[in-house]
Formats: C-alpha cells, sequence, structure tokens
C-alpha cells in the first residue's frame, strides 16, 4: 500500500476514534429535520368568498408535512418552511468559535434582555 493510503487511513481512523460530535447532535441539524422540529406552514386555498392565506407557526415537522401533503393532494397550495432563517457558513463558524472560548473560559453567559 503506497505511503499517501496508509497516511489518510491513519487520518480516517484518528476520526472515527476521537469522539467527534454526530451531525445529529448539533443544534442546527437537529432544528431542521427532526420530527419535532418546528416549521411555519403556509396554506393556500381557494373558498366561495375569494382566495384565503393561513400561515401557522410553530408546527412540528412530522404534522406540518402530513398536512403539506394532503393539502397539496387536494389540489390546494401549502408550503413548509424553517422557522429559523438559514445561517451562513460564516456565522455558523462564528457560534461555534464563540461557544468554544465560552466553554474553556468555563463559565457561561446569562442575559435578560427586554
Amino acid at each position: 500500500m503506497p505511503i499517501a493510503a496508509k497516511t489518510v487511513f491513519k487520518i480516517f481512523d484518528r476520526w472515527r476514534k476521537g469522539g467527534h460530535p454526530s451531525l445529529e447532535s448539533e443544534p442546527e441539524f437537529s432544528r431542521r429535520s427532526l420530527p419535532d422540529a418546528t416549521m411555519n406552514l403556509l396554506l393556500r386555498f381557494e373558498t366561495e368568498l375569494g382566495p384565503r392565506t393561513i400561515v401557522a407557526s410553530r408546527i412540528p415537522l412530522g404534522v406540518a408535512s402530513l398536512i403539506a401533503n394532503t393539502m397539496i393532494g387536494a389540489g390546494q397550495y401549502a408550503e413548509v418552511t424553517d422557522e429559523f432563517p438559514q445561517v451562513t457558513m460564516a456565522e455558523r463558524i462564528k457560534r461555534l468559535k464563540s461557544q468554544k472560548a465560552r466553554a474553556a473560559r468555563g463559565g457561561s453567559a446569562l442575559a435578560v434582555v427586554r
């Protein structure tokens, strides 16, 4: 086996044993993919009095998907959107660095804002 391949395998072994957190433990991943993650549900349908729109917030993803699929199957418009805006990669890295810095200091910051 070439030296480069051995090095790559050593790196992969280190990563596997390194105790890195899985994606499921990351708040961004969990927030967007778990069945109980809160979403916004946009429903648009026609009535005798004209078109109507309903926006329901904080609906669990599993329930919102079921409602949206039923509405779409009935020929109406439905859309499930994430309750929180997407975060850019730069912002995500900045948050991770600040969390690591807080953990290194050993304290947690708590602020109450009104």
